[in-house]
C-alpha cells in the first residue's frame, strides 16, 4: 500500500472527517467500529469488523460441529478467514451473516450436505440475532 499523507483539521468538538477515498478502499460504512492504537508518536486507526464480536462463540460452533457433527466449517469476514479448524481446499458453500441488512460476514461449510440444513440455519439465526443484540 502506497503512503498517502492528509491533513485534517479537529473542530471544535474534538472530531475530524475521514475522507470518502480512505472509507471506501477499507469499506469503512456508518456504524462500523475503529480501535485507536496509540504508540509514542502516532495514532493507528483499524477497522473492527462486527463480526469479530461473535469470535468466541463462533470458535466454540465450530469446533462443536466438527466433534460432534464432522462437519467443517468456518468464519469468515470479508473475504478474511476469521476462525476454522482446519485449513482445507475442499468445496466450500457460504451462508450469510447479516446485520442491519447487509452481509457482515459467512460461516462456511465445507462439502455441505443438505441434510445439515436445519443445523446450519439455526447456527446463523443465533448469530443474526447476538450481532443484533449488540447493535
Amino acid at each position: 500500500m502506497e503512503l498517502t499523507s492528509i491533513i485534517r483539521r479537529i473542530d471544535d468538538l474534538g472530531r475530524f472527517v475521514l475522507p470518502a477515498d480512505i472509507r471506501r478502499k477499507f469499506n469503512i460504512n456508518p456504524g462500523d467500529s475503529l480501535e485507536m492504537s496509540l504508540t509514542a508518536d502516532s495514532i493507528q486507526i483499524r477497522k473492527i469488523s462486527n463480526i469479530q464480536n461473535l469470535l468466541p462463540l463462533a470458535q466454540l460452533i465450530i469446533k462443536t460441529l466438527y466433534l460432534e457433527y464432522n462437519i467443517l466449517s468456518a468464519l469468515e469476514s470479508e473475504n478474511q478467514i476469521l476462525y476454522s479448524i482446519k485449513k482445507i481446499k475442499d468445496e466450500e458453500s457460504r451462508f450469510p451473516i447479516i446485520l442491519n441488512n447487509k452481509i457482515v460476514g459467512n460461516l462456511i461449510i465445507y462439502n455441505y450436505d443438505s441434510k445439515d440444513q436445519k443445523l446450519i440455519d439455526f447456527i446463523i439465526l443465533i448469530f443474526n440475532k447476538c450481532l443484533e443484540e449488540q447493535g
